[in-house]
């Protein structure tokens, strides 16, 4: 008995130690494609439903519960302007606006809407469309709180939407996956008051997108589906402006299909979340801090993409597909609590050094016999996987070989008696270790 509750007591103390992420009541069954905050609510939006029940979700801080009951088409943004909650898709064919009792149309559209941002104190909606409110305007219109209207006269067409806009020394940058009638202008444009301008000879792909931007540390950050399109950078996932050059900043999230789709700045840091594994060669799961000159990962593996990013209560809150992050079972949405822990990051620019750097994952934690583990190596190299107990004794012991970049193995440890453990992962120049809770009852 008093081994129980001892093991009880260390399983919650480690827990509460070790845990970065935290539930937010596992209350979404389907992927969170957005999430915005006032200072009451924190609001979700869910990608899809088995009934005709609200797409639209709202967290006090101790219980979620659904936003009207007429928001029944996937809402692809979800955004704050002015005191009111708008959704791009909410009611078919049209922007709508919840007044704290319904749901209630902002202006009919011709086409989808994609994108919702706020700047300069002005909504700008983007997609792919061709009027809004009875307004002709092509993929981009602006709602100044009492009216829509056109940015010009441009038709934005042939490959997809415009995603987001964003003010910018004092001119208007739209991106997306758009081009006009013969191509010279696609994906990331600038308006500057006269006419459309590509920025800074940008060129993309054929397979390729802006999904975010936001103005940072008076930069401009663009983050979406792209390699290689800047003269002379790699430009892999984001990259940012400042005027007059790109940078690639440290080579970037990887190479396509890794993208990133959510920016956000807190406490003077930038979080970047997608779908990718690495951060300027830092092995980051999903998401990853920029601080204006290098690069840290948060930890943990994330098993799906993240989509969207909030502040809400003095928090970092994300919300996605996954239904693990930080090695911990946690689905769709899920709270940052690990403070200012950082796992590994990249040499601030300026100094010119390489880090090697690799990354353990694990989950669940506690475990009940399974442990999942998972790593980022390169390809060839030779690893060993060493498992501890208390005493400091070898209770596994195995030497791999990796074949691909992200290694996968189940270890089976029912054999092991319950308690807390050490895994070790040691390499050339490497070695890593983390401590786990065996708990089989």
């Amino acid at each position: 008995m008093r081994k129980k509750v001892l093991l009880l007591f260390l399983i919650i103390s480690f827990s509460l130690k070790a845990q970065h992420w935290q539930d937010l009541g596992n209350y979404h069954q389907f992927p969170v494609i957005s999430l915005c905050s006032d200072s009451s609510y924190l609001f979700a939006g869910e990608q899809y439903s088995v009934t005709n029940a609200t797409l639209v979700s709202q967290w006090n801080g101790l219980l979620w519960d659904s936003v009207g009951s007429h928001c029944t088409l996937q809402p692809r943004k979800l955004i704050i302007f002015r005191g009111d909650l708008i959704c791009s898709a909410c009611i078919t064919g049209a922007i709508s606006f919840w007044n704290g009792n319904s749901w209630n149309i902002l202006g009919q559209i011709t086409g989808s809407a994609s994108g919702l941002d706020v700047s300069n104190n002005e909504l700008y909606l983007t997609g792919d469309f061709d009027s809004i409110g009875g307004t002709p305007c092509s993929s981009i219109a602006k709602w100044d709180g009492n009216s829509w209207s056109r940015i010009d006269t441009t038709k934005w067409d042939g490959l997809g939407a415009a995603n987001c806009a964003v003010s910018y020394n004092g001119e208007l940058f739209m991106g997306g996956n758009f081009a006009n009638y013969n191509n010279s202008l696609n994906r990331l444009v600038k308006w500057n008051g006269f006419q459309w301008q590509s920025v800074g000879n940008i060129s993309f792909g054929a397979i390729a997108g802006v999904n975010c931007m936001i103005v940072y540390k008076g930069e401009l950050y663009i983050g979406g589906l792209f390699n290689g399109v800047f003269p002379g950078a790699a430009g892999n996932g984001i990259a940012r402006w400042n005027g007059s050059r790109w940078d690639d900043m440290q080579g970037g999230i990887g190479d396509p299909p890794s993208q990133v789709f959510a920016l956000q700045v807190y406490n003077d840091e930038l979080y970047v979340a997608g779908n990718f594994s690495t951060a300027g060669g830092v092995p980051s799961s999903c998401i990853a801090k920029w601080d204006g000159s290098r690069w840290c990962s948060l930890g943990g593996y994330c098993d799906n993409g993240i989509a969207c990013i909030a502040v809400y209560d003095s928090s970092i809150i994300v919300g996605g597909s996954f239904d693990i992050i930080g090695g911990d079972s946690i689905s769709k949405v899920a709270k940052w609590v690990g403070g200012n822990y950082v796992d590994s990051c990249t040499t601030p620019i300026g100094i010119n050094e390489q880090v090697q750097v690799s990354e353990l994952y694990f989950y669940p934690n506690p475990i009940t016999g399974i442990l999942n583990l998972v790593f980022d190596a390169i390809e060839g190299s030779i690893k060993n996987i060493l498992i501890y107990n208390n005493k400091g004794q070898i209770v596994y012991s195995e030497k791999v070989t990796v074949r691909s970049q992200f290694y996968n193995k189940e270890i089976n440890l029912n054999y092991l008696n319950d308690g807390i453990y050490l895994l070790q992962l040691s390499g050339e120049k490497i070695m890593e270790s983390r401590k786990f809770i065996l708990d089989k009852q």
